[in-house]
């Protein structure tokens, strides 16, 4: 029997709905621990974790973590970045570099609840592009020195829970890894560098810089053309966990263990301290972040 087209449009309606409207409703649980390193004097290292972003109250600049009601889902936010330049410049680049990506985002999360509708996940991923590209360009004009400006630079990794989906954007050495189902999954891709301690003549040197200059580079900041961003999309599935890291933790730690530690406790902040524990037993010189957030359907949080 055919159905009325009355029917059939209520049908097509409803489907639309369940499709686009009901997407499913996850809970983030994380937490975020930092440890200087011991080739600078400050930690270049900043990052922003947030089960629920927007979050009612602000924070200042510089790593901070922000965790509500876990009971309440939403919307999540998680960013880490690994500074780079002498002195103060690495920390300052990184901190710059959160900021401006967590008030665009904040913005644009904003214009999207206004018009009352869900943005399409293109949307999204060209917001975290366009979050990126300020970024570069704040710490490009940061300063009007051009030696300052080679300086500061930062790796980010940055990984945003809407409607049931994860969104990366990714430049630089700054990594994120998605445990599930006990495998390990390597999400991201550390930049091609020049190996250390090659000696280069000095019109090498210049073409490279100019280069740099004048092409889309793989750290924000630095640069004037602009930064090449990774983007990607995964669907969350419930008891994902997601973890974002600079590279200290990178080489240092066995996917092995990542994947061990998971599998022996769910809490969060056990994770990111017998991961950070262990990496420190290999005498990592290098600043260490990281971020650990569970993710589980609405009604199955803890």
């Amino acid at each position: 029997m055919q159905l009325p087209i009355s029917f059939r449009h209520e049908l097509s309606r409803i489907t639309r709905l369940v499709k686009s409207d009901y997407p499913p409703l996850f809970t983030a649980r994380s937490f975020a621990l930092s440890v200087k390193g011991t080739r600078a004097c400050f930690n270049q290292d900043n990052y922003l974790s947030a089960d629920h972003f927007p979050a009612h109250n602000r924070s200042p600049l510089g790593s901070r973590q922000v965790n509500e009601k876990a009971s309440d889902p939403g919307d999540s936010l998680f960013v880490v970045a690994d500074g780079h330049g002498e002195s103060h410049h690495g920390e300052r680049a990184s901190g710059l570099a959160i900021e401006v990506i967590d008030e665009f985002l904040r913005y644009t999360w904003h214009h999207l609840h206004r018009r009352d509708g869900a943005a399409s996940r293109r949307q999204v991923l060209n917001a975290l592009r366009i979050a990126f590209d300020r970024a570069d360009q704040f710490i490009w004009n940061e300063s009007e020195n051009e030696a300052v400006r080679q300086e500061m630079s930062a790796s980010v990794t940055a990984a945003c829970i809407y409607h049931g989906g994860l969104f990366l954007g990714h430049v630089g050495d700054t990594q994120a890894y998605l445990w599930r189902a006990g495998q390990l999954h390597r999400l991201t891709r550390p930049a091609i560098t020049d190996p250390k301690g090659q000696v280069q003549k000095p019109e090498d040197l210049e073409a490279r810089r100019q280069e740099t200059l004048n092409h889309k580079n793989g750290v924000v900041g630095g640069h004037r053309a602009g930064v090449h961003v990774k983007l990607r999309m995964i669907d969350l599935e419930p008891n994902d966990y997601l973890i974002l890291c600079t590279k200290g933790l990178v080489g240092s730690v066995r996917d092995q263990y990542i994947c061990s530690t998971i599998s022996g406790t769910p809490d969060p902040q056990k994770i990111c301290e017998r991961l950070v524990a262990e990496a420190e037993k290999m005498f990592v010189h290098d600043d260490l972040t990281m971020i650990v957030a569970r993710f589980a359907l609405a009604h199955d949080q803890a």
